[in-house]
């Protein structure tokens, strides 16, 4: 699905990323853990296209996007979801789906897409009339995972979406990371280690731009150890 090949960032005279490469599967959800600069947001960035990388190629899909502009990787299936909710605050919930559905695919598909989103998530059907910012702070980052659910995506990156929550609405979160569907990668970038680990199939450990440590989810929940001696780091 994605393919990052030796790929190395560098801005002002520092390197942000160095040599870094990474394979993701199909339906698979990896997740990536470090320390503040580790370069975890900055590999989002250069994934969308925001941020251009000075050597190495990425590909979605086998086809290289090293050229391609945001908009154009976004329209071919990288989705970013922000971390603090961006969702529309006076539009209703299900205008902010909408808007998600902004690729041609998903748009042709967009009522189909929102019956399966209201399937999945039945209090955003419940909801559907209500302005967007009334809603809990669990619902609206549920409701930004929905509406990138809307654009059909490829490769669906989720930055911290468990941030500043209460530990029920964390739950309800990775709940819904895990229950999402197939037909996709996950990359999440995650600071509850151990809620994201439950929910990913492999796990990542970034320091200074390089991953340091890459393992299945399922071992490294058998080994907090290891977890609490990489985070020492």
């Amino acid at each position: 699905m994605l393919k990052i090949n030796d790929i190395t960032v560098a801005r002002n005279n520092n390197t942000i990323l160095s040599n870094l490469s990474l394979n993701i599967g199909k339906n698979e959800i990896v997740a990536i853990f470090g320390h503040n600069g580790a370069g975890k947001s900055s590999l989002f960035k250069t994934i969308c296209g925001l941020v251009k990388q000075s050597q190495g190629s990425i590909s979605l899909d086998d086809v290289v996007i090293d050229n391609m502009k945001p908009n154009q990787r976004a329209e071919l299936g990288i989705i970013q979801v922000q971390e603090g909710s961006r969702i529309f605050s006076s539009m209703t919930v299900l205008e902010n789906l909408e808007l998600g559905a902004f690729r041609n695919v998903a748009r042709r598909n967009m009522e189909e897409n929102l019956k399966e989103i209201f399937r999945i998530f039945p209090k955003l059907d419940e909801r559907k009339d209500q302005k967007a910012g009334t809603l809990s702070g669990g619902e609206k980052q549920i409701l930004a995972i929905a509406r990138g659910l809307m654009s059909e995506p490829k490769l669906l990156m989720l930055d911290e979406p468990s941030l500043g929550l209460a530990p029920i609405n964390k739950q309800q979160i990775f709940t819904t990371v895990k229950d999402m569907g197939s037909g996709f990668a996950t990359l999440l970038i995650e600071q509850d280690i151990l809620g994201a680990l439950k929910i990913s199939d492999r796990a990542i450990f970034m320091r200074e731009g390089r991953i340091m440590y890459e393992r299945s989810s399922n071992e490294l929940l058998k080994d907090r150890q290891t977890i609490r001696d990489l985070m020492e780091l």
